[in-house]
């Protein structure tokens, strides 16, 4: 065979492939099978709002929005990111096993079972038989159609979807949706498909999320929805629950490839967009793809150019007298290896939907947030505080109660006359205060930065305020990390953790505090209190 990785990935007859795009799961790596010249004049047509493309180029801006989802979802979710990991190592131990892409092929079939057992996973049916694959495939989909044709109604969807496909993993989830959702299934679809990608089973929850979002979601409030969707699968699937990719980079599982796009994308969510909610939410959009920037090659020129894109993670390596894209090289080990794989065998019978556990809040609609407001006058009132204490006393003091307000309650100081920050002294002794008497407060508070401080700030500002600074740009509070700080985050989210085990529920609900921290400190508290 030939062994350099164009002839992997483009052999003789790859015009004959009727594929214009295909996304490597172990790399993250578009490979496109039109020329760089033909998609560079699409995207920038694009760009400039150009509406008169032709069918064939439009399919091309098509397959773009389609693969770059894809690589959305490796991004974004613990499931798809965790995949992602799993079949880089399989390829990144090849790789340094043997010396060339010779050896390598000659060695394949040493990898052909564990290759197997990891992509099964995509191909496990749920109730309603749907599956994983279907789930990334049907969102892809979706959010294809949605970043190319704006303001698509339900019936124009449902047209796209029995003009165009016809294997049915790129439909049956969102006809799913359908189902259950009715007229909402456009406005909810996204938002649940990408919860289900929050655990190790989306085929076992996914289902359970559309009849929780039928019953419960807001067709306004993507914030409460999230709430609503998180507090399920931590209620009735905990020991699923894998959290967002930023959460498994959290736990010490980096992709060499793909760890620094989605941390940007974790960034971007809490700084631009202002939470997590909305970035799941929402489709895919501009700046979106922008920062996932991943890698993207093509066929070579008649020149004998090999045209890529590389993305900020890749880097060049020397192997003789060429100079190639590491990523591109590994994307060709990733193709040999799964050459001999034979196809997923139909899936069996639907499983069984399964049953919610007792636990299930008695509350019908979702309850108002709550915010405690202390003034300049009642800051120093124990007799004030001694309130305020008795609603934390009053929401802990039954679980279902507990459970509906988990994360619904922000605290503010001052008033209109006085903008005190959380380094103020009374600030910091009232706060101290309140986790003297209830250690698990963190688990009443609000995680959204966009209308409260993140709620270890509080923590922080109670027991380590010689750690507080002022940020040099005025705009908030931040704290030096050290031993101490680390300390005074790890007893409050483990005493969170402990309450939210009490209430009938999982500890993982709490891993959402981890979320937008540094890793030199989110790390050591999810190993500790999490045990991962």
């Amino acid at each position: 065979m030939d062994a350099e990785p164009r002839h992997i990935l483009y052999p003789p007859d790859w015009k004959q492939a009727g594929v214009v795009a295909h996304t490597d799961w172990a790399t993250g790596c578009i490979r496109w099978f039109v020329s760089h010249d033909e998609w560079d004049a699409v995207h920038l047509q694009s760009q400039d709002g150009a509406v008169d493309l032709s069918p064939r180029q439009w399919f091309m801006l098509e397959a773009h929005a389609h693969e770059l989802a894809h690589v959305l979802q490796i991004t974004t979710t613990g499931f798809a990111y965790d995949l992602s990991c799993r079949l880089f190592s399989i390829v990144e131990s090849a790789a340094s096993k043997w010396a060339d892409l010779e050896r390598i092929y000659e060695n394949r079939h040493e990898y052909a079972d564990v290759l197997r057992s990891t992509l099964e996973v995509l191909d496990r049916p749920g109730p309603e038989g749907i599956t994983p694959r279907a789930i990334v495939e049907s969102l892809a989909f979706v959010q294809q159609k949605n970043f190319c044709y704006h303001d698509l109604t339900l019936d124009e969807m449902l047209q796209f979807l029995d003009t165009e496909v016809e294997d049915s993993d790129y439909r049956s989830a969102f006809d799913l949706a359908v189902t259950y959702l009715g007229a909402n299934a456009l406005r909810h679809f996204v938002h649940v498909a990408n919860l289900s990608l929050y655990t190790t089973e989306p085929e076992t929850v996914f289902v359970a999320l559309l009849e929780e979002f039928a019953a419960r979601a807001s067709n306004l409030n993507s914030q409460s929805n999230h709430r609503i969707g998180t507090e399920f699968l931590g209620r009735h699937f905990p020991g699923m629950i894998l959290g967002t990719a930023e959460s498994q980079i959290n736990a010490g599982l980096i992709h060499p490839a793909l760890a620094r796009n989605a941390a940007d994308l974790a960034n971007h969510s809490r700084l631009v967009i202002g939470d997590y909610a909305r970035m799941y939410a929402a489709d895919l959009n501009g700046e979106t793809v922008d920062l996932l920037r991943t890698t993207m090659y093509f066929p070579a020129t008649d020149e004998g150019r090999t045209p890529i894109r590389p993305s900020r993670s890749d880097v060049r390596f020397e192997d003789g007298d060429l100079s190639m894209s590491a990523l591109r090289y590994y994307n060709a080990v990733s193709e040999i290896l799964v050459w001999d794989l034979e196809p997923p065998e139909s899936a069996p019978e639907s499983a069984p939907s399964p049953t919610p556990g007792t636990q299930a809040s008695e509350f019908g609609a979702a309850p108002e947030l709550i915010l405690v407001t202390l003034s300049r006058e009642n800051l120093t009132s124990r007799t004030e505080q001694n309130v305020v204490c008795e609603l934390f006393g009053e929401l802990g003091s039954d679980p279902r109660l507990a459970r509906a307000y988990r994360g619904m309650v922000t605290l503010q100081f001052g008033d209109p006359n006085w903008q005190p920050d959380l380094m103020d002294g009374d600030v910091q002794v009232c706060l101290r205060y309140f986790f003297d008497r209830f250690p698990h407060l963190l688990y009443f508070l609000l995680k959204n930065e966009e209308v409260a401080d993140h709620p270890l700030s509080f923590v922080w500002a109670a027991y380590a305020s010689d750690a507080q600074v002022r940020l040099s740009d005025g705009q908030g509070i931040g704290v030096r990390m050290n031993d101490g700080v680390l300390a005074v985050a790890l007893r409050a989210v483990g005493a969170a953790a402990d309450f939210a085990a009490q209430q009938g529920e999982s500890r993982s609900t709490m891993l959402v505090h981890l979320e937008g921290l540094p890793l030199a400190i989110a790390g050591p508290i999810r190993s500790a209190v999490f045990g991962s």
